[in-house]
């Protein structure tokens, strides 16, 4: 049987699931006991892009994956992000930190982890398999 937690900054106050509050630069736990790790739309937020990966990397266990989803700094992205900012998306204006496109995601993972399966939606979003 397994088990999953839940890591935000934010304390939710609909999201009785989410056991830490915590940024993904600094995670709480203190040894390798995850089999997988998600990272969904979250490492681009972040400061150190490089510190998120190096965590998820610690609490993997031997063989483990990451799951980590990021937009693609493509040609249809600069195109899309800001009119869905301004229409939709005001609360995430300004809230990327690192905006990569696929090559520089894929060497910034390289350094961490062997990377598996790749997957890109519509050349927007990147989906990557990452393995300890």
């Amino acid at each position: 049987m397994g088990f999953g937690i839940g890591l935000d900054v934010v304390k939710h106050k609909n999201c009785p699931e989410q056991k830490y509050r915590a940024s993904a630069e600094n995670i709480p736990i203190k040894k390798p006991v995850f089999d997988v790790v998600t990272a969904l739309e979250i490492i681009e937020h972040v400061n150190k892009p490089e510190k998120v990966l190096k965590e998820i990397k610690r609490i993997l266990k031997r063989n483990g994956k990451a799951i980590v989803s990021t937009p693609n700094n493509s040609f249809l992205w600069r195109i899309i992000w800001p009119v869905w900012q301004s229409l939709f998306g005001g609360m995430w204006k300004h809230t990327h930190k690192a905006e990569f496109n696929t090559g520089q995601w894929l060497a910034l993972y390289a350094k961490h982890f062997k990377i598996g399966h790749i997957k890109t939606l519509w050349g927007i979003n990147l989906i990557v398999e990452l393995k300890k």
